[in-house]
């Protein structure tokens, strides 16, 4: 392997983990940088917004996806899009963090956070001033001894107020709205009221499956959201953000290769579902050079994964990771009563716990065939294979050794298939 090959990622463009998995401490500049895919997207909503008119209600927007598609990065680019000026004298986009949903368990708490982020938004635009004033008034209304009721209208009041002042409209951007609309459903038409008012402000929010509010016809937010979904991405754009990394990180090298790992990279887009976070970890496989066997690269991948992963499995209840656990080892769908004979936990625990898994995006319904019953699997697939590879049985794992080397296979040109003959 020559020395083009193997030489590492100049330190200045290689993306740290922290920045694949928590793109919001990232700057404006690094965000934009790092914003390849779903860029069709984000023209389409920033259309919207600048369509949007004081004298008619709002248009709000919900982007559905598994985790790692890239729903957190998109609310991050608009974010950093609506501080540019052509747009930051008409909005302040107000960015909270991906896990506020666990302490909003009140409707002060939602509009509170609202206040927080809107002083956070003034500090960073350079109004200190602003934003110091809203701070005192934010500790004034935390220690209201109001009940709820009463300090939840003072704080809506203090926010429609904040929002009066600064003459700009907020563009809320919110991820796991889903959990969050979950947590305040005793609230729902009170938020309904404020957000669908002429000049409210704008709701662009990012949930791992459909809120329960927006497709149920007498729910309050019913119909009340554009919805955009997060397909996952074909190989072709998958080697098109590789190539764009590379050139980003200087590295003319990786570009030239792609068209040799063609093969390589569609065994893999099958195997991690097309996801965003990702091809980036496999731009820096790629950057690294590739090893012989395809199933080794999957293994690097895994590997770079499982802090996360296991971190996710930890935060659920017994009888949700015994579920999980089955699903992962089932791979194909399974009934809810299939999975209470495997598992044989009580009955009517089953489906409660399916539903949570179902809610915090770890598991999704699918149709089970032949029939009509409901069937439920691991929503992200290469969760699922990164479980059989930690826990699964030697035959399991062997299947997918087997798998991983027959679609690079697959997809190598017949006159490319001599090179595989070693496997």
């Amino acid at each position: 392997m020559t020395e083009a090959v193997t030489a590492p990622v100049p330190v200045e463009f290689r993306t740290p983990r922290r920045r694949i998995f928590n793109p919001l401490r990232l700057t404006d500049q690094e965000i934009e940088q790092a914003f390849i895919a779903r860029r069709a997207l984000l023209a389409s909503l920033l259309a919207d917004l600048a369509a949007e008119n004081d004298a008619r209600a709002p248009q709000h927007h919900l982007i559905v996806g598994q985790r790692g598609m890239g729903k957190t990065t998109l609310l991050c680019r608009i974010a950093a899009e609506l501080r540019k000026p052509e747009y930051r004298d008409r909005f302040l986009p107000l960015t909270f963090p991906e896990e506020q949903y666990i302490e909003t368990d009140r409707l002060s708490k939602f509009w509170m956070n609202c206040l927080d982020a809107m002083a956070d938004a003034l500090e960073a635009s350079g109004e200190r001033a602003a934003a110091e004033d809203l701070d005192r008034q934010v500790r004034r209304l935390d220690r209201d001894p109001g009940d709820e009721t009463t300090r939840a209208e003072r704080t809506r009041e203090a926010l429609q107020a904040a929002i009066a002042r600064i003459g700009r409209r907020p563009v809320l951007l919110l991820d796991n709205l889903h959990l969050l609309l979950e947590r305040l459903r005793e609230a729902d038409y009170v938020l309904r009221g404020f957000f669908t008012r002429p000049a409210a402000p704008v709701l662009i929010g990012a949930a791992t499956v459909w809120p329960d509010s927006l497709h149920d016809y007498g729910a309050a937010f019913y119909d009340s959201f554009k919805t955009h979904v997060l397909h996952r991405l074909s190989a072709d754009e998958m080697r098109e953000i590789i190539a764009k990394l590379a050139r980003e990180a200087s590295r003319p090298d990786v570009a030239a290769r792609l068209h040799a790992e063609i093969p390589r990279l569609r065994a893999l887009r099958d195997l991690t579902g097309g996801n965003p976070r990702t091809t980036v970890l496999l731009f820096e496989l790629l950057a690294q050079g590739f090893s012989d066997d395809p199933y080794e690269d999957l293994e690097s991948l895994l590997d770079q994964v499982t802090p996360l992963y296991q971190s996710r499995i930890e935060q659920l209840s017994q009888q949700a990771q015994l579920l999980f656990a089955e699903l992962a080892r089932q791979w194909s769908p399974a009934t809810a009563e299939q999975l209470t004979e495997a598992t044989r936990l009580p009955r009517g625990s089953v489906s409660p716990q399916l539903g949570r898994l179902e809610s915090i995006g770890l598991v999704e319904k699918t149709p089970v065939f032949p029939g009509k019953k409901t069937g439920y699997q691991i929503a992200e697939r290469f969760f699922n294979i990164w479980y059989l590879m930690r826990f699964a049985s030697r035959r399991q794992r062997t299947a997918l050794v087997c798998l991983t080397r027959f679609l690079e296979g697959f997809y190598t040109p017949p006159n490319w298939r001599p090179a595989l003959a070693g496997y």
